[in-house]
């Protein structure tokens, strides 16, 4: 995979799946941060223009037009057809979420022992 081409906004919308240890108001505190890079999503007019003023700037951004934030656990059901489940995560921070009808419950976390 490579960034040869430059990336243009119309075709690269972005999905965030929200960590199941993350809630309430530390969700909407990630959104919000999300939500303020598509705002400043700038319109790429040329090849030439990605490559020489935004490749090797430091102050690059993200080109997306569109951002959706979604909870992984709802996700993670979504994913395999199913509404109502147990979705147990497995990293850093572990985290056991119920998904009910479609929306995720508040996880319990806990550490690797």
């Amino acid at each position: 995979f490579g960034f040869e081409e430059p990336c243009w906004p119309s075709g690269h919308p972005l999905l965030v799946a929200m960590p199941p240890h993350l809630h309430g108001q530390e969700q909407e505190v990630l959104a919000t941060a999300l939500e303020s890079l598509r705002e400043h999503t700038q319109q790429v007019d040329d090849a030439y223009h990605w490559r020489h003023r935004y490749e090797n700037s430091p102050a690059r951004r993200f080109f997306v037009p569109y951002v959706l934030v979604k909870n992984y656990s709802e996700l993670v059901m979504a994913s395999v057809g199913e509404r109502t489940g147990l979705h147990v995560h497995v990293a850093e921070v572990c985290s056991a979420t119920a998904v009910v009808d479609g929306a995720a419950r508040r996880p319990v976390t806990f550490e690797l022992p």
